[in-house]
């Protein structure tokens, strides 16, 4: 099976010589212990991929000479924003997974008044190594986005998709007419406790409608899991 590593700055015509992103060269060397000859898979994050041969590997770097121009692969037409409180530690590396697999297009950190403290940005470095890790394992070839922490009105007043979910106990199902005929879905998804009645008036005023993640009370990356593979299987 060929090997797929994540190049940003992927050559556009065949028989360009370089070397392979510093971090994807480390992981190749030591640990896939690549040589001259391997073909491997690139990607680039937003959606061309190619192939390359192995051509030299020393202790610090690994030279590629590229197969083909790269071609572009299929992206979903309608996309889906999640606007998550996110959970803590490990429980949020394997939401980011999770929501990567699923195909959702953007993430964005909120605060909410039963949330934690936003995330740091050398939090949100290593959750976007993840991303990049998750579509190399998923065959995924577009990176999720992962933004900025928002509040919970910064983002719902910045909503543009036509349809809009806010998770809720109280929810019923989606209307999966109107999501099939939305040009994207945009979700939010609440802390241990979920939204304040208060927080859920906001999003209801900015246009969010509430959706019901089942009877059962759920943790803050399973409910995003599951409102997250609702909104991609209404696109």
């Amino acid at each position: 099976m060929t090997r797929r590593y994540y190049q940003p700055d992927l050559p556009q015509v065949a028989g360009t010589n370089f070397s392979l992103d510093d971090t994807e060269a480390g992981h190749a060397i030591r640990v896939m212990r690549v040589k001259p000859g391997d073909h491997l898979q690139l990607f680039d994050g937003r959606g061309r991929i190619a192939i390359a041969e192995v051509t030299l590997v020393n202790r610090k770097a690994c030279q590629c000479q590229l197969l083909n121009a790269p071609s572009e692969t299929e992206v979903m037409q309608r996309r889906v924003k999640m606007g998550i409180a996110f959970p803590k530690g490990d429980r949020c590396k394997r939401m980011i997974e999770s929501l990567t697999e699923l195909g959702i297009d953007t993430v964005v950190p909120i605060t909410a008044e039963r949330s934690q403290r936003p995330e740091s940005e050398a939090t949100l470095q290593k959750l976007r190594r993840t991303i990049i890790e998750s579509c190399k394992q998923s065959g995924r070839n577009h990176l999720m986005q992962l933004k900025s922490p928002q509040t919970l009105e910064e983002f719902a007043s910045g909503a543009v998709e036509n349809c809009r979910w806010v998770a809720d106990p109280r929810g019923e199902e989606p209307d999966s007419a109107t999501a099939a005929q939305s040009d994207g879905i945009c979700v939010l998804v609440g802390p241990e406790g979920g939204f304040t009645d208060d927080e859920v008036s906001l999003a209801t005023a900015q246009g969010f409608t509430s959706l019901a993640l089942g009877h059962s009370i759920l943790r803050i990356e399973t409910a995003a899991i599951v409102a997250g593979a609702k909104a991609v299987g209404a696109v």
